[in-house]
């Protein structure tokens, strides 16, 4: 990734005015999250989404993927016990996550796309890890990232788009 948040400014990616602003529930509904799955969660900063995503069905998993080994610690400092252990942390660089062909059955980026320096080797990555039938969400601010972009990237992994909202 090109430009991650310095985990000394952390506090802007969880904090009191965003969780008033983001409908994280209504987000992660959209991903169609079922009972045993496994979610990549890219870029996942401090855990601002990490518990929605635990306790959005029974028995999921969720692989922590960020390049900041103290932006996962400090995810797993926040989660109760009970969650951590659900929870797979891994200092990965999203072009290489490491994780076996087809093993997760969701993966999650939000506002973090933008920031992946080499998108192709990311989208070869993520259809690689995606299982068949899986889902990849994309949420990016429009500033950054357009539609069209998002497509040509799910395009080049084969991934199909089937809800631009």
């Amino acid at each position: 990734m090109e430009r991650a948040c310095p985990h000394w400014l952390s506090f802007i990616l969880d904090n009191s005015i965003r969780r008033r602003f983001t409908d994280r529930p209504g987000i992660v509904r959209r991903l169609g999250v079922e009972p045993g799955d496994t979610i990549l969660e890219m870029g996942s900063g401090n855990g601002f989404f990490t518990s929605q995503l635990l306790n959005t069905a029974n028995d999921v998993r969720v692989v922590l993927a960020d390049i900041q080994r103290i932006m996962i610690a400090k995810t797993l400092k926040k989660l109760p016990p009970a969650d951590a252990q659900r929870v797979l942390p891994l200092t990965v660089d999203a072009a290489a996550v490491g994780l076996r062909d087809g093993s997760v059955r969701r993966i999650f980026f939000y506002f973090v796309f933008h920031e992946v320096k080499n998108k192709a080797l990311c989208a070869a990555e993520m259809h690689r890890v995606l299982a068949h039938g899986g889902m990849l969400g994309l949420w990016e601010p429009k500033v950054e990232v357009s539609h069209r972009q998002m497509e040509d990237f799910c395009a080049v992994s084969g991934i199909h788009v089937y809800n631009k909202r």
